[in-house]
């Protein structure tokens, strides 16, 4: 949300100041130097894009319309201020229509699913008939007033057997053989043993066995008929198992099919809709209009909301709590670039009448809003340019103003080409209010910080041009102060600065001769500081006396003890240049003691203790008030000779 009045931005729980933000600034001047997108090819794509919305007019919606305004889109993705997303929207129809066309396949495939398991159904209807058909309870009478029997499906069920003799419908031939002694057999009912009776049956009766009589073949048949029909029971219950197995298995491919082809529509549909938003996030009001109509036509099953995340529907349905849906985005769009079009139209009549502030606010809505629109990116670039030079001004106001440069915002205001002069609707109440409120401020704190450096009160002085100069830092009244106020102290600045210079290079003759100076700049000079320039003053001393003491033994006819005297200062001050000129001059007039001392010191480095020792008492009869050689001696004879140190 946008509000004009104070020149902020809503969106999605945060506020920017439009007026005052580095980011909107610097795209509104960016815009105001852009030249206008006009020409045939911006008219093309602005009359192809209306084109596409006409052929999508739910009223007149055919399936040759919506092939035409698919068409279309590759059109419009041609023209370079279209960013190809019109190709990007086509690309995301395309893939919901690939959706569709799987789901028609999948709906093919569950159909002939469903044929295959009605088949199923009516064969386990089938066999589940004949099953219970053939169980029927024994000693009932079944159809044809025979004793029931269960028969295999297709075999025809055996009549009981027909009177051996007499009966109509069949006939007996009996075949008398002889005994082995050749004596005749009598015809009786079978009770001789030797007689084979050989019974042939006429169609339509039973065949006999020979030796068996009636009872025994009717029991014998019995067994078998029962045999018979537990088989063809056990085979019917397997293949009705089997049709059961598969129509359960046809149900579940049909079922998972059908969740398929759902979440394939849903996914697609969410991923539409993503782009929908994306594109108004963008502010590509048109291409929202064209998805949302495209949208009506692929998805027909009326369920227009959103169906994303919360999070992305919040910055929408937040301050109504209504649900979003696509009906709602296309009413902000239209929404949107009729707001749009009435700015720009206040835009041209206050830039006519000479109201520059409130045209360049105007035309800033109108960018926030809709910067791709064609009422924007058309507009002429000499009427930009009118809006300009106010605009960078006043960015130029609010850089001052916020480094507290009120010089600069003073004259930017009421100089000769000032805002107040080249836009008279400007209102300069609030940056000329802080302007004098601050100047008042500075003021009071540098009277503050002159009777503070009167009266010797340095901290106050030092805390009041402080706070002068964090309110107003480049006021000329304070810079005129400082520059007086602070000559004495960057004066000894320097001198601190110099001192540490001179340390370094171990020129301390130069601080010594300086020491006044140098003392009084580390006065307030860190104590560390000070402990440094103790000790360099105290070295100094030290050298000085040596090289006196050398002068006047040489003044007295004792090279050797001026070169004594010069060699054990140097060793502790190597640098010090005038303290090696001295032990040079003096190592020229003492050789034959120099020379000796330094035979003696090196043999007592090789550890040479003995021929080390001659060596110093040479030197000792050389120079006898030698203290080096001396020390040396005691040193060597308490190592050869231990007990001699006692």
């Amino acid at each position: 949300m946008l509000d004009p009045a104070g020149g902020l931005l809503r969106f999605n729980g945060q506020t920017w100041d439009i007026q005052n933000n580095a980011i909107f600034r610097a795209r509104f001047e960016k815009y105001l130097n852009t030249p206008e997108e006009n020409g045939e090819q911006e008219s093309a794509h602005r009359e192809t894009l209306n084109r596409i919305i006409t052929l999508l007019d739910p009223n007149n919606l055919k399936p040759q319309t919506l092939t035409d305004a698919y068409r279309l889109l590759a059109r419009a993705a041609g023209y370079p201020g279209d960013s190809r997303l019109s190709d990007t929207l086509a690309n995301a129809i395309y893939s919901v229509w690939g959706a569709k066309r799987n789901q028609a396949k999948m709906e093919e495939a569950n159909q002939i699913l469903e044929d295959e398991n009605a088949r199923l159904r009516r064969n386990m209807a089938v066999r589940a008939s004949a099953e219970e058909f053939q169980r029927v309870p024994d000693g009932k009478v079944g159809k044809g007033g025979n004793a029931p029997t269960a028969t295999a499906p297709g075999q025809q069920t055996t009549p009981p057997p027909p009177p051996t003799s007499g009966a109509p419908g069949g006939l007996t031939l009996s075949n008398k053989s002889s005994s082995p002694s050749g004596a005749p057999t009598s015809g009786g009912s079978g009770n001789s043993t030797n007689a084979t009776t050989a019974q042939v049956q006429l169609p339509g009766g039973p065949p006999s066995l020979p030796g068996a009589s009636d009872g025994t073949d009717a029991a014998s048949k019995g067994s078998q008929t029962a045999q018979s029909t537990l088989a063809s029971q056990s085979a019917n219950g397997i293949r009705i198992a089997g049709y059961a197995e598969k129509l359960v298995e046809n149900s579940l491919r049909v079922k998972a099919n059908s969740l398929k082809g759902g979440v394939s529509e849903m996914q697609s549909k969410i991923e539409y809709q993503s782009l929908l938003v994306q594109l108004f996030m963008q502010r590509r009001f048109h291409h929202v209009i064209i998805g949302a109509r495209f949208y009506r036509a692929l998805f027909g099953d009326g369920d227009a909301r959103l169906n994303l995340p919360e999070s992305s529907q919040n910055p929408f349905s937040k301050g109504s709590g209504l649900p979003m849906t696509i009906a709602t985005l296309e009413s902000l769009c239209n929404e949107a670039i009729r707001e749009v079009q009435t700015g720009v139209q206040a835009f041209h009549k206050l830039l006519e009448i000479g109201e520059i502030r409130s045209a360049s606010e105007r035309l800033r809505d109108a960018l926030l809003v809709g910067e791709f629109l064609p009422e924007v990116r058309t507009l002429p670039f000499e009427r930009k340019r009118k809006v300009l030079a106010f605009v960078q001004k006043t960015n130029q106001l609010l850089s001052a103003i916020e480094v507290k440069d009120y010089t600069l915002a003073s004259d930017l205001i009421n100089g000769p080409q000032g805002l107040r002069v080249t836009a008279s609707d400007f209102d300069a109440t609030k940056p000329s209010a802080l302007i004098e409120t601050a100047r008042n401020a500075a003021r009071l704190l540098l009277a503050k910080a002159r009777n503070a450096a009167i009266s010797g009160d340095k901290p106050s002085f030092e805390t009041a041009l402080k706070e002068a100069a964090t309110i107003w830092p480049n006021n000329p009244e304070l810079a005129e102060i400082a520059s007086k106020a602070f000559a004495q102290g960057d004066q000894m600045a320097q001198t601190l600065l110099e001192l540490d210079q001179l340390t370094a290079q171990k020129n301390f003759r130069r601080i010594a001769e300086e020491a006044g100076r140098f003392l009084a700049a580390t006065q307030t000079a860190p104590p560390e500081k000070q402990a440094t320039l103790k000790k360099i003053l105290e070295d100094f001393k030290s050298v000085e006396a040596a090289l006196m003491a050398a002068q006047e033994m040489d003044r007295q006819g004792n090279p050797a003890g001026a070169w004594e005297s010069v060699d054990r200062t140097a060793q502790k001050f190597p640098d010090d240049l005038q303290l090696n000129q001295a032990r040079a001059l003096y190592t020229t007039k003492a050789a034959d003691f120099v020379r000796t001392v330094q035979t003696a010191q090196e043999r007592e480095k090789r550890a040479e203790l003995a021929p080390s020792l001659a060596w110093y008492l040479k030197a000792q009869r050389l120079y006898p008030k030698s203290d080096l050689a001396e020390e040396a001696v005691k040193r060597l004879k308490s190592q050869l000779v231990p007990e001699a140190a006692h």
